[in-house]
């Protein structure tokens, strides 16, 4: 395994399998974290390395994404996205995040195909799922929203903003207790 990096955040090991392996183990640990605090630090060393796509200028492209999205700049931040999905297609957090801003600019249709494409690529990105979630609630189709926050939280249980969301949703598509 490398050393840290002088940021003091691990770098990722330098065998894919390892890496495989590391982060496997932590998706482990976020579904059996016995309280809050330790679920947000796994979760938050599991998105570090969502946003590590192994390209520096992919890298540097979705940094400048996000503060674009951060300044309400979204055509300058779908056209720094377009171009992270184009240099790096198997990127799914690219993807992901480019549908946010599809989503944030009312290109909703859009927005479906890359969660999809997001999700394709990588299954456990409850983040990716949360989206989805969002879009179907959106679209009304609310018994496929239930079903996306559900996978969230079986991946990520502590998510609070998932879980009460998901409470929201239930009655209206599981019915209400009498």
């Amino acid at each position: 395994m490398r050393p840290p990096a002088k940021s003091g955040i691990p770098l990722k090991p330098a065998d894919p399998r390892e890496a495989k392996r590391a982060l496997d183990d932590l998706y482990d640990r976020l579904a059996k974290a016995p309280d809050d605090r330790t679920a947000t630090q796994i979760a938050l060393r599991i998105e570090r390395r969502w946003m590590q796509s192994g390209s520096p200028t992919v890298d540097l492209l979705m940094v400048r994404a996000m503060a674009a999205m951060a300044n309400d700049e979204m055509p300058v931040a779908l056209d720094l996205l377009d171009a992270v999905v184009t240099l790096k297609p198997d990127y799914a957090q690219g993807w992901s995040l480019r549908a946010t801003a599809e989503f944030q600019s009312d290109q909703t249709g859009a927005a479906v195909a890359d969660l999809q494409r997001a999700l394709a690529l990588d299954p456990r990105n409850w983040n990716t799922l949360v989206g989805i979630a969002t879009v179907m609630s959106d679209l009304d189709k609310k018994k496929e929203a239930l079903a996306a926050y559900d996978a969230a939280l079986k991946i990520y249980p502590r998510l609070e903003m998932a879980k009460k969301a998901r409470d929201e949703l239930a009655p209206d598509v599981e019915g209400k207790d009498l």
